[in-house]
């Protein structure tokens, strides 16, 4: 019998394609506290936790309390769900990889620094609650990327050993989170990001279209 293998995506930026969405999100609530949030400074920050970036000094807003950011933390993800659920963006090709790769013997799960309302709404409008076998969101670890928490979580439920673990993801510190797992890394260059960020990925693409099951199990093999 061989050896277990999973594939595990991120959510924000693989699974849905939300920069767009995000920022206009923080944009929203910017707006709302009477400041502006950039691109430029959205750019920086995208794939943080949102109480991170609120922390950041590219935030128009200083101090906050614990309570302050909670409750701006629960409007963005409201705001950002009801951006989304207008018009969901899928990013192209995730839907046809996740099958595929779960009808070649892979083990399907999800590792996202996003809270679980984002996460489950992403798996209902794709529609892979079947073949997705284990979900791990912000709200589930102690410690977001790119400390490993997440994607240790998932390869612990998947009954699958990092080793044997192929994440993709999108971010410099989901790349690192999945690396300091123990796992293949996949970077996906995907809106807002560029290809020289991924220096700790094993390879890099452009596009989800390019990867397959077969190039996975290459991937394991040269991990091996």
């Amino acid at each position: 019998m061989s050896d277990p293998k999973a594939l595990i995506f991120d959510m924000d930026g693989v699974l849905v394609d939300s920069f767009g969405p995000h920022f206009e999100t923080y944009q929203v609530l910017a707006r709302e506290i009477g400041g502006e949030f950039t691109m430029e400074a959205y750019a920086k920050w995208f794939g943080r936790t949102t109480d991170v970036i609120l922390k950041s000094d590219d935030w128009p807003e200083d101090d906050l309390t614990d309570e302050q950011i909670r409750q701006r933390d629960d409007r963005k993800e409201i705001l950002y769900r009801e951006i989304v659920d207008r018009e969901f963006p899928a990013m192209d090709g995730a839907v046809e990889l996740m099958k595929a790769a779960k009808d070649a013997g892979f083990h399907i799960g999800i590792g996202t620094a996003g809270p679980r309302g984002n996460l489950d709404q992403s798996i209902e409008k794709l529609g892979v609650a079947q073949i997705v076998e284990i979900s791990v969101a912000s709200d589930d670890v102690t410690r977001t990327k790119p400390d490993p928490e997440v994607y240790l979580k998932v390869s612990d439920g998947l009954g699958v050993p990092p080793r044997r673990c192929v994440v993709i993801e999108d971010s410099i510190y989901g790349v690192a989170a999945a690396k300091a797992a123990g796992a293949m890394c996949v970077g996906f260059c995907s809106t807002g990001h560029s290809r020289d960020q991924y220096g700790e990925a094993d390879i890099v693409v452009d596009s989800l279209r390019e990867l397959s099951p077969a190039r996975f199990d290459e991937l394991l093999s040269a991990g091996a």
